[in-house]
């Protein structure tokens, strides 16, 4: 067994002088584990650590809590993040649609010649610029959006050609009506998102979705 042994007095330290040297003449100077034989003889002197009651670790009820809290933690903060990165994706989709109606706004002014934009859906929505003539059977450049990415037609007015939603422009880049795309999440969890021909003079801007319809009837502004 190990003990604290106080060693006090002449005689003590006299008897214990070969585990040190500098001992005091008449109050404990001594305080060390020292390995004591079930006979009671001294077998030798171990280091003390600066402390008696020396634990570390953790019990099994302390790890399973701290287990707990994390699981509950993550619980939390999932939903959130997933939410967050499907807004992000939906935006994106959102800036690309944008991006490809300004293309072939831009086509059209410099080439004097009508340039359309067209968005279709099957498995994966997709968009296209291209010369409002060319036959869409033969338009090769289709751009995808996310998988994660639907339209939402409700909510989308363009004309309506063999599946394909278009925006047209004229050589001086305008357009003949006002229009609307709408993306949102194929989940629903993200709000929706929209890119809007505001006048016939081709002006574009983008929105997302409203609280509740606006005056002019639309879900996304």
């Amino acid at each position: 067994m190990v003990l604290g042994i106080c060693l006090r007095g002449r005689e003590q330290l006299s008897a214990l002088s070969h585990l040190g040297n500098g001992f005091g003449q008449n109050k404990c100077t001594i305080r060390k584990r020292i390995r004591v034989a079930d006979n009671g003889r001294l077998l030798m002197p171990l280091r003390m650590s600066g402390n008696d009651n020396v634990h570390s670790g953790f019990t099994i009820i302390e790890a399973l809590a701290v287990v707990v809290i994390i699981a509950i933690l993550a619980a939390i903060a999932a939903p959130v993040w997933v939410k967050f990165a499907i807004n992000r994706e939906v935006k994106a989709a959102r800036d690309q649609l944008h991006q490809g109606i300004r293309q072939a706004q831009t086509q059209a002014i410099a080439r004097r010649v009508a340039w359309q934009f067209s968005v279709r859906e099957s498995s994966q929505v997709e968009w296209a610029i291209h010369p409002h003539t060319e036959p869409l059977s033969t338009v090769s450049n289709w751009q995808q959006l996310s998988p994660k990415i639907v339209v939402d037609w409700d909510n989308t007015s363009s004309s309506d050609q063999d599946q394909v939603y278009a925006i047209t422009f004229d050589f001086k880049g305008n357009v003949e009506t006002r229009s609307i795309i709408t993306v949102e999440a194929r989940s629903g969890i993200a709000k929706k998102q929209c890119v809007l021909i505001n006048n016939l003079l081709g002006r574009t801007s983008q929105g997302q979705e409203l609280p509740a319809l606006n005056r002019f009837g639309l879900e996304c502004f």
